[in-house]
């Protein structure tokens, strides 16, 4: 099975797992949108919980991001995946800013899950 293929039918799986800490939306970006895959390659995930204000504490911050790393770990013994976890003001700010990050998600992040009746920017 070739690298992207093994990588599409990982995506299936953490899209399920994931919807059981209800996200707002699951963006993917990085090499697999960038056609760019190689042996040693990992699944980047911008995970947007539906939750609209921002963690009062980091401690807050780490628990919301080990609730969904903890939804897909069994998923991340066969793939790596870098997992980013915002609430909804987060990421309305990171794609407000004028980074290279959030430049780089608008022009090839790929929604790979959107909760049903949702628009965000």
């Amino acid at each position: 099975m070739d690298i992207t293929t093994q990588h599409n039918k990982y995506l299936d799986k953490i899209i399920k797992k994931i919807e059981a800490v209800d996200p707002r939306i699951v963006i993917i970006f990085g090499s697999y949108i960038k056609n760019k895959l190689s042996e040693d390659s990992d699944l980047d995930l911008l995970v947007v919980l539906d939750i609209d204000r921002i963690p009062s504490s980091y401690d807050e911050k780490i628990k919301m991001k080990l609730k969904v790393r903890k939804s897909i770990s069994e998923i991340n013994r066969n793939v790596a995946i870098d997992l980013l976890v915002y609430t909804i003001p987060e990421y309305e700010e990171l794609i407000k800013s004028d980074s290279s990050f959030s430049k780089e998600l608008k022009e090839t992040g790929k929604i790979i899950y959107e909760k049903a009746s949702t628009a965000m920017a």
